[in-house]
C-alpha cells in the first residue's frame, strides 16, 4: 500500500510540475494587459464558474461555418496489414472527420467502445509495418515489461513523441476490475500503453 501511495503522490507531483510549466509557458506569451486581465479573472474565479474574456460573449464561435478545422490530435497504432488501427475512444469522440498526418483520405471509425475507451479505425493507404498486439492476454503477468508512447500535450512538450518504459504492477484495476491493469510507467493524456 505504501508503494501505491508513493506512486500516487509522485504522479500528483508530476501533474503539478506540468501545470506550473504550462502556466509559465502561457504567461510568457501574454502582453502586460492580457496578464492583468488574467490575474483579475482568476482572482475572482469560483468553483463551477466558466471564465470569459472581458468584453467578449461567452459562446463566441470563431470558426467559419462549413469549414473543418483541426480540433485535436491523438495516437493510433496500425495493427493490421489492411490498415486497421487502434486508438482511444476519447481521441475520436465528437469528430466529424478523421485524418492521419502524411496519408491521403479520411479515416473510417469501424467500431468504438466508450466503456473501455477504445476505437478501431480503418486507415487509408498502404501499410508497411504494424504494431503487434499480444494474441493471448491471459499470459500477462505481474512484472512484465510495458511501454507507454504518445504525444501528450504535443503543443507544449516534445513534438517527436514520448516513450516511457515500465512494468505491469497489478493485473486488475480499481475494485478488482479485470478490464484494467496497473502499470508503473506514468501516462499523460495522449499516451497509450503497450506490452513488450
Amino acid at each position: 500500500m505504501e508503494y501505491g501511495n508513493l506512486a500516487a503522490g509522485r504522479a500528483a507531483g508530476v501533474e503539478a510540475e506540468i501545470a506550473v510549466i504550462n502556466r509559465d509557458l502561457y504567461e510568457a506569451r501574454l502582453s502586460s494587459i492580457e496578464k492583468a486581465e488574467a490575474q483579475r479573472l482568476s482572482s475572482n474565479w469560483k468553483m463551477g464558474q466558466i471564465l470569459v474574456r472581458e468584453g467578449r460573449p461567452a459562446a463566441a464561435n470563431t470558426s467559419t461555418p462549413g469549414v473543418l478545422t483541426k480540433q485535436g490530435a491523438g495516437t493510433a497504432f496500425i495493427i493490421g496489414k489492411a490498415g486497421q488501427a487502434i486508438t482511444n475512444h476519447h481521441v475520436i469522440d465528437g469528430c466529424k472527420e478523421l485524418r492521419v498526418e502524411g496519408r491521403d483520405g479520411v479515416v473510417k471509425v469501424s467500431t468504438s467502445d466508450v466503456v473501455n475507451d477504445l476505437a478501431l479505425l480503418q486507415v487509408p493507404g498502404t501499410v508497411n509495418a504494424t504494431a503487434t498486439i499480444n494474441a493471448d492476454p491471459a499470459k500477462l503477468r505481474q512484472g512484465d515489461d510495458i511501454v507507454v508512447f504518445g504525444f501528450p500535450l504535443n503543443a507544449l512538450l516534445s513534438s517527436g513523441g514520448n516513450l516511457t518504459p515500465g512494468l505491469v504492477s497489478a493485473l486488475t484495476g480499481l475494485g478488482n476490475n479485470t478490464n484494467q491493469i496497473q502499470i508503473t510507467a506514468p501516462i499523460q493524456p495522449g499516451s497509450v500503453a503497450a506490452r513488450c
